[in-house]
């Protein structure tokens, strides 16, 4: 920061003393240059950490305290959604049980999960999460198209769409491949289309509908002269695990 700092001083001093090395403009700028090494400059997190380090009494606070790193962050979100499903599936309430049926119907919580951090991180890009949800909760139901939420939701859903196109194309790839199994090479290419098309869906409601009227190409059952057998039991494994993650999804 500080160097990118310093760039910019010295090309507007150059420029400044080029057209009058004797205006105030140019005094100034050679006094910032002449500042800027000893000047304290951070982040905003820097600096609040900086603050409060230096008043730990005042804050109450151990002085040895740290900021975690991002694994350590990984760990304790994961943690908290953890114990806050467990903590809702003991209560059993009607709304969280729809919610699961809804978005989780495998017996994997990782959709949920997913979708709790997508909401986590887009809420800490606004300047008052806490009065977005408060707004977003009280909406009436027909008010959820062209929300915020709905916004959340339909990113969420698009990235898992396409992952689940790139993991087709790659299928593809595989069948097209030397003795690769190339009888499957039209139901690959038809899933591809099949994530490609449900891409398009410009709302959560589209994407409902087209998924409803979706459906996942079959194997052929045609056999075919000198398929890599390692190859052909891969393209059926890595297949159906596709389909399973997608109606899971």
């Amino acid at each position: 920061m500080k160097e990118r700092i310093g760039s910019a001083i010295a090309e507007k001093l150059e420029a400044e003393v080029n057209n009058d090395p004797d205006s105030q403009l140019t005094r100034r700028l050679m006094k910032q240059s002449a500042l800027l090494s000893e000047a304290n400059m951070s982040t905003i997190d820097s600096f609040c950490k900086k603050v409060v380090m230096e008043n730990f009494k005042e804050a109450e606070i151990d002085p040895a305290v740290r900021t975690m790193d991002d694994t350590e962050g990984v760990i304790i979100r994961k943690k908290v959604i953890e114990d806050l499903l467990e903590a809702e599936y003991e209560r059993k309430d009607d709304d969280f049980i729809n919610f699961v049926e809804y978005f989780a119907r495998g017996k994997s919580d990782k959709v949920i999960e997913e979708l709790i951090l997508q909401l986590y991180r887009f809420s800490e890009s606004l300047p008052d999460k806490e009065s977005w949800f408060d707004k977003e909760l009280t909406r009436q139901e027909a008010a959820f198209e062209g929300s915020d939420f709905e916004e959340v939701l339909l990113g969420f859903c698009m990235e898992m769409l396409r992952e689940l196109r790139s993991e087709a194309e790659k299928f593809v790839s595989l069948s097209l491949s030397p003795y690769g199994p190339s009888q499957y090479e039209e139901a690959g290419s038809a899933d591809v289309a099949l994530f490609t098309s449900l891409l398009q869906a410009d709302s959560f409601s589209k994407l409902i509908q087209l998924t409803g009227e979706a459906g996942f190409g079959r194997l052929s059952s045609k056999k075919v002269a000198d398929v890599d057998e390692g190859k052909k039991r891969k393209w059926q494994r890595t297949s159906g695990m596709l389909t399973k993650k997608a109606s899971t999804s």
